[in-house]
């Protein structure tokens, strides 16, 4: 098993680490793949860009949408995150007589 934790790739590993996974590299396609015989092929794709900000806008996602891009909707919640006590915020300090 090989596991490598990549979202982008920059930096190429070398001839000798390459050559016996077979890897294969397009650099017009931004595309390295491992074709290991008798596994089934890794691929990775790099991005036409670099993207520093990985935040967008509705009005950006929904013109992506419209021109047929991929899309996903997650919800991300940290479960081992502690709840703040209600004494600890602002809001609840200043009105103490609407929250009990």
């Amino acid at each position: 098993m090989i596991l490598l934790d990549m979202l982008d790739f920059d930096v190429i590993l070398g001839m000798d680490w390459l050559s016996p996974y077979h890897a294969l590299l397009d650099c017009y396609a931004k595309t390295v793949t491992l074709a290991i015989p008798g596994i089934p092929r890794v691929e990775w794709r790099g991005t036409s860009g670099s993207y520093p900000n990985r935040v967008i806008s509705h009005i950006r996602a929904q013109r992506m949408i419209d021109r047929g891009c991929l899309s996903y909707l997650a919800f991300i919640r940290d479960v081992g995150a502690e709840s703040p006590a209600m004494e600890s915020i602002p809001v609840v300090q200043e009105f103490p007589d609407v929250f009990p």
